[in-house]
């Protein structure tokens, strides 16, 4: 591997990081706000979970576009339809274990926010991978 191509991978990683840090901050707001107004329930959970993925996966999509993969051309409907199918991918899989938690253990905020935010981190780097080499390619 090239030295250049080396510092572009890495720093593509440190902005994708920074920006999902950023997005997740976001989105366990309006996750908590949404399910705090609701009450705690496994429906609930699912539509506040729900709407805080609607919302941040547009903020990801266009932040990742603009600065991780530094895709300054104009938005592409093909790439935004390829991000929405990745994510939701990953976003069906992580209501699924969020669901089966709920049924194994009481549903408290902190368990919901503590799995939430390790699905975070791992989905993140599983999203990293499929968003580098299928739509920002």
């Amino acid at each position: 591997m090239v030295i250049s191509e080396y510092y572009l991978r890495k720093k593509q990683i440190i902005t994708f990081m920074l920006i999902g840090a950023g997005s997740t901050v976001f989105d366990l707001a309006v996750f908590n706000g949404i399910l705090l107004r609701l009450g705690i329930g496994a429906i609930n959970v699912l539509l506040a979970n729900s709407a805080a993925f609607v919302v941040t996966s547009i903020i990801k999509y266009f932040a990742n576009n603009r600065f991780t993969f530094a895709n300054v051309r104009q938005i592409s409907w093909l790439r935004g339809a390829k991000f929405v199918l990745i994510s939701s991918g990953t976003f069906l899989v992580f209501n699924w274990i969020l669901l089966a938690a709920l049924a194994l253990f009481p549903a408290t905020l902190l368990l919901i926010n503590g799995i939430r935010l390790a699905f975070g981190f791992v989905g993140g780097g599983v999203n990293f991978v499929l968003f580098r080499s299928l739509v920002f390619s």
